[in-house]
C-alpha cells in the first residue's frame, strides 16, 4: 500500500506566508495529524507532494516520508504525476489524500481501503452526502447508478448542482492503473488545470469504479481559509478531539 498526500498548494485564502498544510490547527500543523494517521496504518510508502514554501512543509513533518516536488502548480493530477518516477514500478494500491484534511480517522481509512480491496475495485472514491454541497465536486452516475464522472462546482450546470453526493477528494486506486491512465487527463477546463477527478471519466469506460459513502462529518472537510480553520478548532474542542 502506498499513499500520496497533496500538500503543494499555496493556500492563498489563508492570507499567510506559510503553506496551507503547515498552518496550525490547535497548535499543531494540519499535515501532522494526517501523516501520524497514515503511519499508524503501517502504510509502507508515504509520498508528500510539496510546492510553495516546500521547506516549511519538510520542516514540520517529523516523520520518515518521501518528499516529491511539484515545481509548477498545474493541478491535482499534475501533482500526482510528479510521483510517477517513484511509484510507477510499484504494485498494489495507492491511497490519495489532500493534505488539508487533518482529521480523517484511521478507522475510516482502513474501512475504506478494505472495501476497495474486498470489492476488487480499480478505483474507489470516498464520498459523502451534504445538504448544502455548494463549492464541492459532485459524483455523477448513469441510469444504472454507476459512477461515470465527477464534476467540479465551477463546471457544473444547475441540474448537477442539485446533486448532494460529493467527492471528498480521497481515493484508493490500483497503482498500475493510476499511472497507465493519468497522462490521458487534459486541462480543457476553466482553470486550465489537470484535475485528478477527470480520471474517473477515463476509467469509467472499462474499469470498476465504486464509491464508499460515509455519513457527513466536519472531519471530512478540507480547510481552505481561516474561518473554516477556526470553526473546525471549535468543533474539535467541543468533542475533545485530538490527533486521531
Amino acid at each position: 500500500m502506498n499513499a500520496i498526500v497533496l500538500a503543494g498548494g499555496k493556500g492563498s485564502r489563508m492570507n499567510l506566508d506559510i503553506p496551507k498544510c503547515a498552518c496550525l490547527l490547535n497548535n499543531k500543523p494540519m499535515i501532522s495529524y494526517l501523516i501520524e494517521t497514515l503511519k499508524k496504518m503501517n502504510i509502507e510508502n508515504i509520498y508528500i507532494v510539496v510546492g510553495y514554501y516546500k521547506e516549511k512543509i519538510i520542516e514540520v513533518v517529523n516523520e520518515k516520508v518521501i518528499f516529491v516536488e511539484q515545481k509548477e502548480q498545474l493541478g491535482t493530477a499534475h501533482a500526482v504525476r510528479c510521483c510517477e518516477e517513484e511509484l510507477k514500478k510499484n504494485d498494489g494500491e495507492t491511497l490519495i489524500l489532500a493534505g488539508d484534511m487533518p482529521l480523517v480517522s484511521k478507522d475510516l481509512l482502513n474501512n475504506f481501503m478494505n472495501y476497495h480491496i474486498e470489492q476488487k475495485n480499480d478505483l474507489t472514491i470516498l464520498s459523502t452526502i451534504m445538504e448544502n454541497p455548494t463549492g464541492m465536486g459532485r459524483v455523477i452516475r448513469n441510469e444504472k447508478n454507476q459512477v461515470i464522472k465527477i464534476v467540479e462546482e465551477a463546471e457544473a450546470d444547475e441540474k448537477i448542482k442539485q446533486i448532494t453526493e460529493i467527492n471528498t477528494s480521497i481515493y484508493c486506486i490500483n497503482n498500475q492503473i493510476l499511472f497507465q491512465n493519468i497522462n490521458k487527463i487534459e486541462n480543457n477546463n476553466q482553470q486550465q488545470e489537470y484535475y485528478l477527478t477527470d480520471i474517473v471519466k477515463i476509467l469509467s469506460k472499462n474499469k470498476k469504479i465504486e464509491t464508499y459513502v460515509v455519513p457527513y462529518s466536519y472531519k471530512l472537510r478540507g480547510i481552505n481559509d481561516i474561518a473554516t480553520l477556526k470553526k473546525v478548532e471549535k468543533m474539535m474542542e467541543e468533542e475533545n478531539v485530538g490527533a486521531n
